[in-house]
């Protein structure tokens, strides 16, 4: 800052520079400000410096550097912009290509890296990494369910290592439901028909539940109902000592899972068995007394007669 503007209002600042050693000085520019950014200067390299002050009547005296300057890179903290991505999320169909892309910042310019959990990636056949000097970008093709999860971007220079987090979701038909299908309360016209949820909901709620029958003798299955919103179901109008094979699928937004099939049942009342064995019991204790008592009696007969000879 100049201590006497000459009477005149200061209009501009007019800087100028020389390679050290050198005899000509080269304006590198001007401004109204105090300070002022020099740019294309040669790294490594050291630099005088001056500046002159303008008024109406002209410039004034050159002030210099005390000593020569040596052009460093400036040492700025790595820093990514994830504003493009709202809440730090992309969502990607299976079977589609989905890209993170992040403006990136710092000097020196900062050493690049992607991980997918805990696991590194790297370019293959399927996973692209592309890095320029401020953008940082990850595209991954014919995505499935494991490609989802959180991506850390990590960006690391002499000044700091600094870590970004962007989480991607791959939607897609749900896994089958959790199997044994279970079937209950057997009677001879009805069931019912348990299970659990899938392991994997596709990335989205499960919208409801397909189940059908299949009748003994028949490769056709039955549709019973397509709209189950529990993980249980009462089936009626069965018919009496026929067998059935039970299936379940699961649905949500984006299609419907393989099914999980039970074991074979027959449509009877679950006490017929019971009476069956009861009355089967019964009978065998009788035949069992029965020839006892014959084999005692044959043998009684069979000790007088030798007595009487």
């Amino acid at each position: 800052m100049v201590n006497h503007d000459g009477g005149s209002r200061i209009q501009c600042y007019v800087i100028e520079a020389r390679p050290k050693g050198g005899d000509k000085w080269v304006v590198v520019g001007s401004t109204k400000n105090l300070t002022y950014v020099i740019e294309k200067l040669n790294k490594g390299d050291e630099y005088d410096f001056r500046v002159k002050a303008k008024n109406e009547a002209g410039y004034s005296r050159p002030k210099k550097t005390l000593a020569p300057v040596l052009v460093k890179e400036p040492h700025i903290e790595p820093a990514a912009d994830l504003s493009e991505i709202p809440n730090q999320l992309v969502t990607c169909r299976s079977g589609s290509t989905f890209t993170i892309d992040v403006p990136i910042s710092g000097r020196p310019a900062p050493k690049v890296s992607w991980r997918l959990e805990e696991m590194r990636l790297k370019n293959s056949d399927r996973v692209t990494i592309k890095v320029t000097k401020d953008r940082a970008s990850i595209s991954v093709k014919e995505a499935m369910r494991g490609d989802g999860g959180k991506y850390y971007l990590t960006l690391e220079n002499v000044t700091a290592t600094k870590t970004f987090t962007v989480e991607v979701n791959v939607t897609g038909r749900p896994s089958p439901p959790t199997g044994p299908i279970e079937i209950s309360s057997i009677t001879s016209e009805s069931c019912v028909v348990n299970w659990q949820p899938p392991e994997d909901d596709g990335g989205t709620d499960i919208t409801n539940y397909i189940v059908e029958k299949r009748e003994s003798g028949s490769t056709a299955w039955q549709l019973i109902n397509s709209s189950v919103k529990r993980t249980s179901l009462h089936v009626s109008h069965l018919t009496k000592y026929m067998q059935y094979t039970f299936r379940v699928s699961a649905e949500n937004r984006f299609g419907v899972s393989k099914p999980t099939e039970s074991e074979t049942i027959v449509a009877e009342h679950p006490f017929c068995k019971c009476y069956l064995q009861v009355i089967f019991s019964f009978l065998l204790k009788l035949c069992i007394k029965y020839i006892i008592k014959t084999s005692q009696l044959h043998g009684l007969f069979k000790i007088k007669y030798n007595d009487q000879t």
